[in-house]
């Protein structure tokens, strides 16, 4: 019997790089080795160094260098324009001059990008891919992201989230999530939202539902509130407002829903549950290189890879 021969990945050869993030890069690393990179990387896990077999860079510019493919964190980039990178302990970026080491005709995998960025990498032939907002890593991204919801809750209250008063925020992707993982507990869920086609959706799912300018009529019902949806959410008003016994998250990206000033001075804590993607680490570092794999074969067979 024949053996089928394999074919070479593209890919094989490439010198391929991470940049900070946290333990999804660990199956992004081993897929790339898979593919037949070389691979490097820069302020993210220790454990990578075992899987490359290879030390950490010294620096984001030594990473990069010669890189055809470089992969950032998911999480937007903070105000200060570091990448997410919680086990590293000093800042990790691709600012220009990280990119002017890069190759010419690369490819950046990163959730979101700020404009001065993409700029900065369209002079230098960088082409930047955004996988943040596609369907497919989002709905995967909000499964362990709703799981880290319910995990807070539980761990910070002195009831069940069984018939608990749980408000969410926002019923977009991750809104969705949150509200079956907490209806699955038998959680009375109230779904807040501006447009009337998520909560006719809300409403069929078994939510209770009510219109965003309605937030503060039901905010002292609450037992558990969730929000879900990048503007300020935790004002000072509401603060002002919130009950000792009950728990507040923030599952927005950088720089959050909350009033951290207004929190600070009012005594009160708002559970910033950023990354949570991270806490399924093969499961979203898998999903997330599966996308991320088609759009790299993409770019590289439409242009010279050379």
């Amino acid at each position: 019997m024949l053996s089928t021969p394999v074919t070479e990945s593209i890919l094989a050869g490439m010198r391929a790089t991470i940049l900070g993030g946290d333990r999804r890069k660990l199956e992004i690393a081993r897929k790339l080795l898979a593919e037949g990179c070389e691979v490097r990387y820069f302020g993210g896990p220790s454990e990578l160094s075992e899987i490359i077999e290879a030390p950490m860079s010294a620096s984001s510019a030594e990473a990069v260098k010669g890189a055809k493919v470089v992969f950032c964190p998911m999480p937007r980039i903070g105000e200060n324009g570091d990448l997410y990178a919680p086990y590293s302990s000093s800042p990790v970026r691709l600012d220009p001059n990280e990119m002017d080491e890069m190759e010419s005709g690369s490819i950046v995998i990163m959730g979101w990008t700020p404009p001065e960025m993409h700029a900065a990498a369209e002079t230098r032939g960088i082409h930047i891919e955004e996988i943040g907002q596609e369907e497919e890593c989002a709905i995967f991204n909000s499964i362990p992201t709703a799981e880290g919801a319910l995990w807070c809750a539980i761990e910070h209250t002195d009831e069940t989230v069984h018939n608990s008063n749980v408000l969410i925020g926002g019923f977009g992707r991750v809104g969705e999530t949150t509200a079956h993982t907490f209806l699955a507990m038998g959680a009375r869920v109230f779904v807040a939202a501006r447009r009337l086609a998520p909560l006719a959706r809300a409403q069929e799912m078994g939510c209770s539902v009510f219109g965003w300018d309605e937030i503060d009529g039901h905010w002292d019902e609450m037992q558990i509130v969730v929000n879900t949806v990048p503007q300020e959410f935790f004002n000072r008003v509401r603060l002002s407002r919130a009950k000792s016994d009950c728990v507040y998250i923030d599952l927005v990206s950088p720089p959050g829903s909350a009033d951290r000033t207004a929190a600070d001075e009012l005594g009160m804590h708002v559970h910033w549950l950023r990354g949570q993607a991270a806490t399924a680490p093969r499961f979203t570092g898998r999903n997330q290189w599966n996308l991320s794999r088609q759009r790299i074969l993409a770019h590289f067979q439409k242009g010279d890879i050379s």
